[in-house]
């Protein structure tokens, strides 16, 4: 059983070590290794969303056995086209050795919560046009594609991404 919870600032080497064991898990072969083998754990970054210093920016972890397996990014939406009330899921990541066991789910459905209890009323993610378990996820959660998309992930160009959308219905609706 994991706990749902916001990040809290001695977390930030536990997100970002966690991000690079799932980001070359899930992208070996879609992204360039080099890239994954050097990714950086940007601890700084989390523990200043964590302390509430990046703006609307949410950080969700999924916490058991004593440590960090799980979190969730979320924010205002970077899309030029986005009006105001639209939000996005920056990411979503799990320990390699824990998908399917329902850890992504509860920390996936915690943090959009937050954002339907926040007033957001959609909401967005790019995710890899190749990642077929990750697409999957996302459509049993509610999203679709809407058609966007781009040819660059984090900065990687030739890694082609699309856009999943997912309007939500008002707090308590």
């Amino acid at each position: 059983m994991v706990e749902v919870r916001p990040a809290v600032e001695n977390e930030g080497w536990a997100i970002g070590a966690l991000r690079s064991r799932a980001w070359q898990a899930a992208y070996r072969g879609a992204l360039p290794d080099e890239m994954l083998d050097a990714l950086p754990l940007d601890e700084e970054r989390w523990q200043a969303i964590a302390r509430g210093e990046a703006g609307e920016e949410r950080l969700w972890v999924a916490f058991g056995g004593g440590k960090v397996v799980g979190y969730c990014h979320t924010g205002p939406s970077r899309d030029a086209d986005a009006p105001a009330e639209r939000d996005e899921v920056y990411g979503l990541y799990v320990e390699p050795d824990l998908i399917g066991f329902g850890v992504g789910n509860t920390l996936f459905e915690r943090a959009i919560a937050d954002l339907r209890e926040r007033g957001s009323q959609t909401v967005t993610l790019w995710v890899l046009e190749s990642a077929a378990r990750s697409r999957r996820f996302y459509e049993v959660a509610g999203f679709a594609p809407d058609g966007a998309r781009r040819d660059e992930c984090e900065g990687v160009a030739g890694a082609a991404t699309v856009r999943y959308r997912r309007d939500l219905p008002a707090a308590g609706g």
